[in-house]
């Protein structure tokens, strides 16, 4: 049986590496969805404003963005949860003590990252953060913020995690998101709790719901969700919690899943 609600991280999950999806494919699923009344949601670590320009013709998607920080649709937030200003400013003195962490952090409406940053970084920052500030200070844009990213080569990822942990303690959750980012959110935030807010304004029971991910920071949303849905690219934490299996990214696996259990309903 289908779900009420479907939800999909996006990199390396609903898009393939290049960034692309089939945009022909998914509007015929989308509308087939929507006839029967299925909620079709993005769940990611990106800015919202990154994700709604990814789909500008589909105007009632819902978006868990910052990894479960800031749910909305285009009209209206259903969830917010920022960091105190002064938890902000303490995260922000710590990392900035040290010339190793490279970071950017956001509001609901805009990303911030200082002028400073190496070139790389910066590229990264305005590949996926659609509406971005470079600043002098970060402490001057410290407020209502909903997350920090760090950003690292990938064979320094896990070092740094466990720098950052040290660092900053309860202060933040850091959480993997994508293969080069780590993301620093509010304690107990992440897409599962995110999606449980969402369904509890929609009248919908995580039960209720199905999800597909890749990535560490979209296990607690498998784990939640009555079915939790790994593509084949998928890292081992993920596989472990999932349900069942798509595949993989650059096949479009999430299209190719969809397809089938729709027309299996035929």
């Amino acid at each position: 049986m289908l779900p009420k609600l479907i939800a999909t991280d996006i990199d390396h999950t609903f898009l393939t590496d290049a960034g692309h999806y089939d945009h022909q494919r998914f509007t015929k699923i989308y509308q087939q969805l929507a006839d029967r009344n299925i909620r079709f949601v993005i769940a990611s670590g990106n800015q919202k404003y990154h994700l709604t320009n990814l789909f500008p013709d589909y105007p009632d998607l819902i978006y868990v963005a910052e990894n479960g920080a800031y749910v909305s649709d285009r009209t209206q937030a259903y969830a917010l949860t920022t960091f105190s200003d002064d938890v902000a400013s303490e995260v922000i003195s710590r990392l900035t003590a040290d010339s190793k962490y490279h970071f950017s952090m956001c509001n609901p409406e805009m990303a911030f990252i200082r002028k400073t940053e190496p070139e790389p970084v910066l590229a990264t920052a305005r590949k996926f953060c659609d509406r971005l500030t470079l600043v002098d200070d970060l402490q001057d844009s410290a407020h209502h913020i909903v997350k920090f990213t760090l950003n690292a080569p990938a064979d320094e990822l896990a070092a740094l995690y466990d720098d950052v942990k040290q660092l900053l303690g309860p202060l933040v959750a850091p959480m993997t998101s994508g293969h080069t980012s780590i993301d620093l959110v509010y304690p107990g935030v992440n897409k599962a709790t995110g999606l449980q807010t969402l369904g509890d304004k929609l009248g919908i029971s995580t039960a209720e719901m199905w999800a597909f991910g890749d990535d560490r920071n979209d296990v607690p949303m498998l784990a939640e969700v009555g079915r939790g849905i790994a593509v084949a690219n998928a890292v081992p934490a993920v596989q472990a919690v999932s349900d069942d299996t798509a595949p993989a990214a650059n096949e479009q696996g999430v299209l190719q899943y969809l397809e089938q259990a729709l027309a299996a309903e035929k």
